[in-house]
């Protein structure tokens, strides 16, 4: 175990990623996974952002981070797809994003 401060190896490395900002549906990820070889997959957003406006059908859908309404509905498309992308080769990751917590939009600072 590695101790305060210290970094904790695990032995893995990666130098193929691809990045979807919001939940990509299968036919747009797995081909690509499958012939690029790529090692990790960042799909969706499971933040506060997606918490915050999963269920409010006035938002645009890429605020969320996840392409459907509701946000029971866009975790049933999750774990159908993260399997998926799995099973084609590549370790999955989501964004959590903290911009709410962090950021102030009336100055313009965070993110």
């Amino acid at each position: 175990m590695a101790e305060s401060g210290e970094a904790m190896h695990t032995g893995f490395w990666f130098n193929r990623i691809i990045e979807y900002w919001n939940l990509p549906t299968a036919d747009l990820v797995l081909d690509h996974v499958r012939r690029g070889k790529v090692q990790v997959v960042q799909v969706g957003n499971f933040g506060v952002d997606f918490y915050g406006l999963a269920d409010d059908p006035d938002v645009v859908r890429q605020w969320p981070g996840m392409p459907a309404l509701g946000i029971e509905e866009n975790l049933r498309l999750a774990a159908e797809l993260i399997p998926q992308i799995q099973e084609a080769g590549a370790r999955v990751v989501g964004q959590f994003s903290m911009c709410w917590h962090n950021a102030d939009h009336e100055t313009g600072k965070g993110l």
